[in-house]
Formats: structure tokens, C-alpha cells, sequence
């Protein structure tokens, strides 16, 4: 029956302009305010005998839920204005209040496209990361849509991109509620064509979002859902077939990304990515094509020519022999199926693409093996060192969160040595009668033959050439001692001067620190009570215990650090260790992905690192040397409580006692764990680059110590 006409509350329906099998949408005005809002009327089920206490607890937890959808705060969900109930004809109505969006439906849109093609993939990455950065909000608040599809999610045009449209995940959670309203009611909802199989249970969880997200991108991908038939056959299937490749039905759509949406869509939820948004990163990745790893071989003609075997040392501390053919030349590529990067974190591989580089004028060593050459790394990228026994830099990204990445080494100010030897003096030659008109020998005489007639001349030039070569013997001997003691004279000139800017320094921060006593005390937020033990704005390289250095520089607003090299981290540190203390700073993501604090850093490349991204993750890595492969997750999640995207402010901390590390984002507790890994060492501040040039800019940092 239709409801249009009607008031329910404040407000009147007008038009009825959607409709679904958990109720009507109708355009209504709102009588209070001179608007047009969406409402929904959601169709509830009674028991054949209500119990007045099941009706009590159905709206207690209608109630709730409302609540819980209403908190959402989400640039691409649409906000809950309303909830309520009205009768009308004896009848008791449940509805919610929402925004009312002229543009219509992502399916309005494609089918307004005109375009019998699929989207290209760059366009479904732009929508799924929307899509799945609503979901995620809406997860971390214990909300399960349990309803994703094209016709959920409102679209608004945006001015600078006229041609794609932003996405609002509208009609959240009712599926709760409506098993709620029965009597043990089993009824299944949600829309067949994109119901996971523990869905078709009743039995939803957030992995069951992502398998519905994931039959959207397979839908936008290619046109038609990887199931279809009637609800009978598309249910069997969901439960026992596996879905075709998306490339079996569009040439267009890479390898990498069959294996993304192929494992997003596996029958247990458990079997899929860890969270909606890993699996979101992981399109984006796949999208640009991740999964091939390039790399550069340098042989010698010899080998190029005859052949040769090589072993590599890959990411994740991988290993693989190659085989060069002979007869290979500069510039050719070898292409070995499986043994590039994972197209997603625990995948199969992509193909590892070799590039021969042929170095003339070499030859194999005498001795050597040509069935297996000694170990030579592949390089990742041209301007990455090929020295042996270093490990290739990765180039993948696992989605979620900052994805492990190989440390570049931390600069840990260390005090300056003298060289342990002097440098060595060539002697020099020995002086040796000469003859203008001497003659090139294939063989040099044996003896000289002399005459007797001369013997008095040679006496005396031997005595002359004795005297000369004493002379020689102490002008080298003067020189040498000569420069001994200038090198010894500015060598403790420099440990005069490296000392009293130490002192200068530390002074200044003695003075700064106790100046900033008052004006910062101890964190409410924080536990126990700490003493602050270093305040730097950040503004100024004088009076910093940061350096200053290329990637590392300080500016009016802030310290910033820069990182443009993909799949690298950039850390700058600080010439102070602290073992028991709190790390505050502020940060800024400029431009790029993630920014974040190192602890306990030391000259081993040993160390903790607090990464927090634009997207809203964060976790909390160590680092036991500067193989990317031993890097270990201790913590991961999504901030709350952070303030996503480039150009917003964060406050982050870390407190680091005994064992025990604890992460705060924005003055909120972000986590906890325990390690015994590093017990002191410097902190750090970092940039991290996963997609594009990194950006990060901070400020006020300040230690507490305990």
C-alpha cells in the first residue's frame, strides 16, 4: 500500500522514488524546517502472538542502532538526520530520515552512461576505495551494512572531476533489526546476487561487506555479476562454484586483479583479505599493475656470450636461480612466470622481468663456475646499488596498513673518530746514474764494466750522489713530520670545536627545557607522571636537536621530511636516547602516504616505528636489521580518532616503559602491546612512501622521561 500522502511525524510523503525488499524510500517534506529529506519505511515483521517484552527489546534495539548509524561521521556516508515512528490506519510505521540526493543512485549512473562498455579499472579503484572507506568507519563502529550494491550508494558530482562522481553509502544495518522485530524469525536479507554465503546463514559479519563489495567491482568490471540465474542457482553458487576471472569477460582487466577479487570472494570469511580496506589497497595495487618486479642483471661478454647461471636474492628474502641462454645481449629481458611481487600480502607472485646489462671488457675469473656465478642481486630501481649481498627494495604494497617496508639507515650521530692510520707515503724512487744517451735494453746488462782510468771521477760522484740522496731523506722526513703536526693541530682544534657545540647545544636545550616546563606540563591523557626532558618546536636548526641535512629541513611552520622513492622510508633522528619516556609531536601529511615516529632507534638499524597514513591506518613495526623481510607487525588498525587525509594535523605519541608500548592518536589510546625486543636508543621522526611522493611536516615534539 502506498504511504504516499501521509504524515509520519514531522514529516510528509509526498512521492514514493525507491523501493526494496526491506521497504520504500519517498521524497517527504520536512513540516519544521522548509526542506526535502529521503525517508525510509522499513517493513517490520511481527510475531503471530507479540510478546510486549520481544516488542520492548526489538525497540530497545531499533533504538541503539539508529543511535550507533547516526554517530557515523564519513565523507562518503550519507548522515542520518532522523529516526522515529508514526502510525497510520491502525498501523505502526518504523522510518529513518536522510538527506534527499537529486543525482540518484550509482545504478542511476551507469545506466545514464551511455557507454556499453565496462568502466576502466582506474575508475572502479576511485569507486571501491570510496566505497570501502565508508564501510571500514562503519565497521570500526560495529555497524554490518549486509546490503551493498550499485543502487546504495548515492552519488554528488563534484566540480573538478564532472566526468566521476563521489560515492554515499546510504540504507545502513536494518537486517538487525528486522530479525530482531520476530519471533526467532529466519528470514534472509539482503540481495541475492551479492549475499555471501554465511550471509544466506544469517549468520553476517564485516567479511561479509567485503564479498558484497567485491561482486560490485566484479560487476563494474565487467559488466554482469560472477553468479546469475535464478535465486536457487545464484544461492548454489555462492556456496559451491567458483567465479570465472574477471579477464575471461574483459581482456582489458590485469592478472593482479583477478587474484585480488578472486580472494575476496572465497567462501569463508575467514579465507578472505583481513579488512575491507586491505582488499580496497590491494585493487589499487593490482589496478597499477603491481605484482611485476623489474630488475637489472650486469653479466660479463664472456658469460653473455657462453651462458651463465645466476642466484638472486629477491624481497622477502627470497631466492632464485636464473638462467642466462647464450648468445644474450644488452638490453635483453627474461621473464620468469611467479617470481615477482605478491599481487596481494600472502598471494601468488607476478612475473619477475630481468634485464641483461652486458659490461664490456670483463671476463669470467679464472676458476669460476660457469654453471653457477657467484651471487649477484637484482635491482628493483636504476639508482639502487647492485653491491653484493644487499637486498633488492621492494616494490610492493600489502594494503590495510603501512605495508613492512626495507628501513633506510637512521642517522645516529656518533661522535667523530681519528683515522686509525696515517695515510701511507709512496717512497720515493731511488736516485740511479743516468746517460743522456743511453739505449733501450730488451735485457739489461749484468755488471757494469768499469775503467780504471775513471775510478777517481766515480768516487766522486757516488760521494755527490750521497749527499743528494741524504738531502732527500731529510726533506721527506721534515714533510712528513711537518704534516703530522698540522693534522694533529686541526684535529684537536676539531674536538675543541665539536665541543663547545655540544655544549652550546646542550646548554640551550637545558635552558629551553626548563623555560618549558611551565608552559607544557605532563599530559592528562597520558598515565603516571613523566618529567619533560626535551621541548623543540621544530622551527629552528640552531636550537634542535634534529639535523638539518637534505630530505631533513626545517622551515617557519614546521621540520619537514621528504621521501620520493617508492616503497622506502625516510627517517631523520634526533642525537638523544631515552629508554623509559613518552614521544609527542604533532604531524602533518603534506602530500603522499604516511608519516610517523621511530623509538629506540640504534646503529644496527634496530628499532620500533609508529607509522599513521592519510587513509587512516596506523601500525606499530620493529625493525631487527635493514632486511625489509625481518620486519615484524606488532599492532594494526584504523584510527578513529585520527584525522584522515593530506593537509590535516595529528597529534601522535608513544610511550615506551620497560616493556610495555602504548600508542595514542589525538590524545586517545590507539593501542597496546608488549615487547622486550630494544630496551633504549634515539628517536626519530619519518616519512614513508607507498604510491607517491611523501610529504611530512612536524612540530612541537616533546619527551617526558620517567
Amino acid at each position: 500500500m502506498s504511504l504516499e500522502g501521509i504524515q509520519l511525524g514531522n514529516y510528509r510523503l509526498q512521492q514514493q522514488i525507491g523501493s526494496g525488499g526491506m521497504g520504500e524510500v519517498y521524497l517527504a517534506e520536512d513540516t519544521r524546517i522548509p526542506r526535502q529529506v529521503a525517508i525510509k519505511v522499513i517493513h517490520s515483521e511481527v510475531a503471530p502472538y507479540p510478546d510486549p517484552q520481544t516488542i520492548q527489546e526489538a525497540e530497545r534495539l531499533f533504538q541503539r542502532e539508529m543511535k550507533a548509524i547516526a554517530r557515523l561521521d564519513h565523507p562518503h556516508i550519507l548522515p542520518l538526520y532522523d529516526f522515529g515512528e508514526g502510525s497510520f490506519n491502525r498501523k505502526t510505521y518504523t522510518f529513518m530520515v536522510m538527506p534527499f540526493r537529486a543525482e540518484g543512485s550509482l545504478a542511476d549512473w551507469l545506466q545514464q552512461r551511455n557507454n556499453p562498455e565496462p568502466l576502466a579499472p582506474q575508475d572502479v579503484a576511485h569507486f571501491i576505495e570510496q566505497a570501502a572507506s565508508a564501510l571500514q568507519h562503519a565497521h570500526n563502529h560495529q555497524l554490518i551494512h549486509q546490503d551493498v550494491k550499485p543502487s546504495n550508494f548515492l552519488i554528488r558530482h563534484i566540480v573538478e572531476r564532472p566526468t566521476l562522481p563521489d560515492l554515499l553509502l546510504a540504507d545502513f544495518g536494518i537486517a538487525k533489526f528486522n530479525t530482531s522485530t520476530s519471533a526467532k524469525s529466519q528470514n534472509i536479507r539482503g540481495t541475492p546476487a551479492y549475499m555471501a554465503p554465511e550471509q544466506w546463514d544469517s549468520q553476517s559479519v564485516p567479511a561479509s561487506d567485503q564479498y558484497a563489495l567485491a561482486v560490485m567491482a566484479y560487476q563494474l568490471l565487467t559488466g554482469r555479476p560472477p553468479f546469475v540465474g535464478r535465486m536457487g542457482q545464484v544461492m548454489r553458487q555462492h556456496f559451491t562454484a567458483q567465479a570465472q576471472p574477471p579477464s575471461s569477460f574483459n581482456q582489458r582487466i590485469p592478472t593482479a586483479l583477478d587474484e585480488v577479487i578472486l580472494h575476496a570472494l572465497e567462501k569463508k570469511p575467514e579465507d578472505r583479505f583481513p579488512s575491507i580496506l586491505q582488499f580496497s589497497q590491494s585493487l589499487r595495487l593490482a589496478v597499477e599493475h603491481r605484482g611485476t618486479l623489474r630488475a637489472t642483471l650486469a653479466i660479463s661478454e664472456d658469460e653473455a656470450i657462453a651462458g651463465t647461471r645466476r642466484l638472486l636474492f629477491l624481497p622477502g628474502g627470497r631466492q632464485v636461480t636464473v638462467t642466462v641462454p647464450p648468445r644474450a645481449y644488452n638490453g635483453q629481458t627474461l621473464r620468469l612466470e611467479g617470481k615477482g611481487e605478491p599481487y596481494y600480502q600472502g598471494g601468488s607472485c607476478g612475473p619477475l622481468l630481468l634485464t641483461l646489462s652486458v659490461t664490456a671488457g670483463t671476463q669470467v675469473k679464472p676458476g669460476h663456475d660457469p654453471e653457477l656465478n657467484e651471487k649477484t642481486v637484482a635491482g628493483a630501481m636504476s639508482e639502487y646499488p647492485l653491491n653484493k649481498g644487499a637486498i633488492l627494495p621492494s616494490t610492493f604494497s600489502p594494503a590495510l596498513y603501512p605495508t613492512p617496508l626495507p628501513a633506510s639507515v637512521m642517522p645516529v650521530p656518533q661522535a667523530y673518530k681519528p683515522p686509525s692510520t696515517r695515510p701511507s707515503i709512496p717512497p720515493m724512487p731511488e736516485p740511479g746514474p743516468s746517460s743522456s744517451g743511453a739505449t733501450r735494453n730488451a735485457v739489461p746488462p749484468l755488471l757494469p764494466q768499469a775503467d780504471p782510468k775513471q775510478a777517481a771521477p766515480n768516487k766522486r760522484q757516488r760521494g755527490a750522489n750521497s749527499f743528494f740522496r741524504a738531502m732527500g731523506i731529510f726533506l721527506l722526513a721534515f714533510i712528513v713530520i711537518s704534516t703530522s703536526l698540522i693534522g694533529i693541530t686541526l684535529y684537536q682544534n676539531h674536538l675543541r670545536h665539536n665541543q663547545f657545540i655540544a655544549s652550546f647545544i646542550d646548554s640551550t636545550h637545558a635552558t629551553a627545557t626548563v623555560d618549558a616546563q611551565q608552559d607544557n606540563p605532563y599530559p592528562t591523557y597520558l598515565p603516571d607522571k613523566g618529567s619533560l626532558a626535551l621541548y623543540d618546536p621544530l622551527t629552528d636548526v640552531w636550537s634542535s636537536s634534529w639535523p638539518g641535512q637534505p630530505g631533513c629541513t626545517f622551515s617557519k611552520d614546521g621540520y619537514h621530511i621528504q621521501e620520493n622513492q617508492k616503497s622506502y622510508i625516510y627517517s631523520c633522528s634526533s642525537a638523544r636516547v631515552f629508554s623509559d619516556f613518552s614521544f609527542e609531536v604533532q604531524m602533518k601529511i603534506l602530500k603522499g602516504d604516511c608519516g610517523g615516529l621511530a623509538i629506540r632507534s640504534d646503529e644496527n638499524h634496530r628499532f620500533y616505528s609508529f607509522q599513521v597514513c592519510a587513509n587512516g591506518h596506523y601500525t606499530l613495526n620493529f625493525f631487527v636489521d635493514n632486511n625489509s623481510a625481518h620486519e615484524r607487525t606488532l599492532y594494526s588498525n584504523v584510527a578513529s580518532a585520527l584525522h584522515s587525509g593530506t593537509g590535516q594535523t595529528n597529534t601522535l605519541a608513544i610511550m615506551a616503559r620497560g616493556h610495555q608500548i602504548s600508542l595514542y592518536i589525538n590524545q586517545h589510546p590507539a593501542g597496546s602491546v608488549t615487547s622486550s625486543a630494544y630496551s633504549s636508543g634515539h628517536i626519530a621522526l619519518l616519512a614513508s612512501e607507498y604510491s607517491a611522493t611523501t610529504e611530512v611536516i612536524f612540530q612541537e615534539a616533546k619527551v617526558w622521561t620517567y
